[in-house]
């Protein structure tokens, strides 16, 4: 299960479907950011049931397709705490390539930069530490909840299975240490998504270009416990 950018509601479930055996773990629940009709809720049916085929899991015949209202601006963030309670603003996610800085040798292009904004807007979403991998519009590994990103990393590049070659490693907050970058290396991702002002920067860079790695700062962390 993950985010991705479609012309076409199924358009996305059709490459998971097509990938077949490679996923390791079946769709359980899709949803679509823009308003779609039955011809929509048909291909997505098609897809869930060929990849159903494809791995000889059996097709669930009971869809059922609910639709929502968009959603409104967010309000306050309450959390309650011991003796009272934590009052917030919401985390407001800027994914603006244009604000972004380019921090190592190697430059991304532009496909890469267009993954790196669904990368931005999903990692903001996921529970710290967390590590997203983004590859062709789709997220293909999360890394979610861990106590260290190397960790976070680890699980994403497991979950992507090796379809995030070429893609994107994004990160909720900046890489303490430079082994923060394993998990991209691992992964064959070619652009490291990050916040950027950890006191260890310039060791992280340097061991992003050493490994050939494009790397942007965003300037802005995202951390959600």
């Amino acid at each position: 299960c993950g985010p991705g950018l479609g012309c076409r509601g199924g358009g996305v479930l059709a490459g998971v479907a097509a990938a077949g055996p490679a996923v390791p773990a079946r769709i359980c629940g899709s949803g679509l950011g823009r308003r779609g009709g039955g011809a929509t809720a048909e291909e997505i049916g098609e897809a869930v049931a060929r990849l159903a085929l494809s791995t000889r899991e059996s097709f669930v015949k009971h869809t059922r397709v609910l639709e929502a209202t968009p959603p409104g601006p967010a309000g306050l963030s309450i959390r309650l705490i011991d003796g009272g309670a934590l009052v917030q603003t919401p985390d407001a996610v800027g994914a603006d390539p244009t604000s972004w800085q380019v921090v190592t040798q190697r430059q991304p292009t532009p496909a890469q930069l267009a993954d790196a904004v669904l990368a931005q807007r999903v990692v903001a979403r996921v529970g710290s530490n967390a590590i997203v991998l983004v590859n062709d519009g789709a997220a293909v590994g999360i890394g979610a909840g861990q106590q260290n990103r190397r960790d976070a990393g680890r699980i994403a590049c497991e979950k992507a299975a090796g379809r995030a070659r070429g893609g994107v490693y994004a990160s909720d907050a900046f890489f303490p240490f430079a082994d923060g970058l394993d998990g991209a290396v691992e992964a064959g991702a070619a652009l490291v998504v990050q916040p950027g002002g950890s006191v260890r920067d310039e060791e992280v860079v340097a061991r992003a270009d050493a490994e050939g790695l494009a790397m942007v700062f965003t300037g802005e962390r995202h951390f959600r416990h």
